[in-house]
């Protein structure tokens, strides 16, 4: 197995994300919360898993593929990946939320992990601007991402991803209320996450 392997098993772990989604929902509008608990767990390792790929994927390969041919379908595939990526930024930290509800013990505590999370939101922030200033490359010297930018862009999105987070733990007052919005766009990312893949390798496969 090589990196170039990777996006068929990243588009392997979405189509078992959403299958998962899938059957923790019929679990629990069955009454099954063991049930549902495991799937959605099962879920949610299966995409930090994928997250650890792309990552990987995109860090090491010199030539990513994009898709040119047919120039008649490439506004339909835009507008899946722009959807696919916007919404996948977005449900991070409502799944991390929607996790910490599942705990009556972290509910108790809610506002001191929402701060202690605005903290850390902070010093990710901060610490990714310095490492991208410092080890960054420039853009008119190299049009490429090195490690530097990988590492300050993850810190950056890490700390807003957080800081999202403290923001919902305010809002949001249980599980339930959180779930309703996060399983119907975390499905959605998980399934045009195999779409994605297959209109790009398979189904119009681009040079």
């Amino acid at each position: 197995m090589t990196v170039h392997d990777l996006p068929t098993i990243n588009a392997t772990l979405n189509g078992l994300s959403a299958i998962f989604l899938v059957a923790g929902f019929i679990f629990i509008k069955r009454g099954n919360q063991v049930a549902h608990r495991n799937c959605m767990i099962f879920a949610f390792v299966t995409s930090v898993v994928f997250l650890g790929g792309y990552l990987t994927y995109h860090a090491t390969v010199k030539t990513v593929t994009y898709f040119v041919e047919p120039a008649w379908f490439r506004p339909s595939y835009l507008t899946v990946l722009g959807t696919h990526t916007f919404l996948a930024t977005v449900i991070v930290p409502l799944i991390l939320v929607a996790l910490i509800y599942r705990s009556q013990k972290i509910v108790s505590l809610r506002k001191k992990i929402a701060f202690s999370i605005a903290l850390l939101a902070c010093v990710l922030f901060s610490i990714g601007l310095l490492a991208g200033f410092i080890f960054g490359s420039p853009r008119s010297a190299n049009p490429h991402l090195n490690m530097g930018d990988i590492i300050s862009g993850t810190l950056v999105a890490l700390a807003v991803v957080f800081g999202f987070s403290s923001l919902l733990l305010f809002k949001f007052e249980s599980h339930k209320a959180i779930a309703r919005w996060t399983w119907p766009l975390w499905l959605y990312v998980s399934i045009t996450g195999v779409v994605i893949y297959l209109l790009l390798y398979q189904i119009f496969p681009q040079k």
